[in-house]
């Protein structure tokens, strides 16, 4: 967590991208270290509202929601609670998703981390009863503000039968969005805290909107830690479907209503994620500049920045950061990064590739292109 000044106003970062979240490393023992402290300790979290005042809060909420109550109980046996193996403490949440025939648990990056880490799931079976199970992560995206913060993980097929997918849909940003998820600290499964909003903002991956937990105020702020991993609804063509997951926000302690939530948009976020899972050939793609192809980047590879050198100059005149731009490569946002370069014919741009995990980014290539 971080104090910093946005707008002129202090705020409270927290979660995800805006709070450069660390991503948890190997849990200490149960023994020696449990439940909030250790999340504390091992989240470098430095406040986690007290779990009375947590719960009266969640309670409060559920009680005042100005939504669908349809949509609680829509979300009763899809959204799920992460923690870390052997620890009580609510780490986020996440929630259940079904494709290709797999039922996944989705959760940020930032919290579920790399391909091969392992995660506690604590959810709502269809008979009410509370079942835990511990899951692999299988793949992730990255974090960054134009990156999939997504890690997913499958879930057994036992569960197959005890719990409800929910379905991934394109975004309305004209419409009112819900978030119900989880806060971090000793809760119980169902004690899920819902927020209405609307959105403000979207770039890319990424997608901006109003945040106040209601029942925060100045003089008992509530951090919202824990909160990243809630997926947000809309009600599309009758029915409720995920748009996104709130991956941070930004809390005003001076007027906590006018506090900001980001979260991942997931229609092209998770679907592809998925396919190039199970289709990796199919995963690389042709970086192209002006209709001529580059170079082929493979499924772990990322545009990270262009050096552009002009008129035969062996000095870059500009360097344009994409900043884990980690969505398909596109022509037309290369050419809004370099603004208002006027690239001539004979001028060369350098492109420096790198992998998406933390391994994979040690590699990187570079590709000469001339415009011709």
């Amino acid at each position: 967590m971080l104090i910093s000044l946005f707008s002129g106003q202090c705020v409270q970062a927290s979660g995800g991208i805006r709070a450069q979240k660390v991503v948890v490393h190997a849990p200490v023992p149960a023994a020696s270290r449990s439940g909030v402290r250790a999340l504390i300790k091992q989240q470098h979290v430095t406040h986690i509202t007290a779990t009375p005042l947590l719960r009266k809060t969640v309670a409060a909420a559920r009680r005042n929601f100005t939504g669908s109550r349809a949509l609680l109980e829509r979300t009763r046996h899809s959204v799920v609670q992460i923690a870390l193996p052997k620890h009580s403490a609510t780490l986020g949440s996440g929630f259940v998703l079904k494709e290709h025939g797999k039922l996944w648990v989705a959760m940020p990056f930032h919290l579920g981390g790399d391909a091969g880490t392992v995660r506690l799931v604590r959810f709502r079976k269809l008979d009410g009863s509370i079942a835990e199970q511990e899951v692999t992560i299988a793949l992730n995206g990255t974090a960054g503000w134009h990156a999939p913060d997504v890690s997913l993980a499958q879930l057994p097929e036992q569960w197959y039968g005890e719990v409800k997918p929910l379905e991934i849909a394109e975004v309305d940003f004209n419409k009112n969005v819900y978030s119900v998820g989880y806060i971090a600290g000793e809760l119980e499964v169902g004690e899920v805290l819902p927020v209405a909003s609307r959105f403000t903002h979207v770039d890319g991956q990424s997608m901006l909107r109003e945040f106040h937990i209601p029942g925060s105020t100045m003089e008992n702020p509530v951090s919202g830690n824990g909160y990243c991993g809630t997926p947000l609804f809309q009600k599309i063509n009758g029915e409720w479907k995920v748009v996104g997951m709130h991956n941070g926000h930004m809390m005003d302690l001076k007027n906590p209503a006018a506090s900001i939530g980001s979260s991942v948009n997931l229609a092209g976020t998770i679907p592809q994620l998925i396919d190039n899972y199970f289709h990796p050939i199919a995963m690389g793609r042709g970086l192209e500049f002006r209709g001529w192809e580059v170079t082929r980047l493979s499924e772990f590879e990322r545009v990270d920045s262009i050096s552009v050198f002009s008129d035969g100059s062996t000095e870059a005149s500009a360097v344009r950061y994409l900043r884990n731009f980690a969505a398909p490569y596109e022509d037309a946002h290369v050419e809004q990064v370099l603004g208002d370069l006027n690239l001539q014919r004979g001028d060369r741009l350098v492109f420096t590739i790198k992998g998406r995990s933390a391994t994979q980014k040690r590699a990187q290539r570079e590709v000469e292109f001339i415009i011709p």
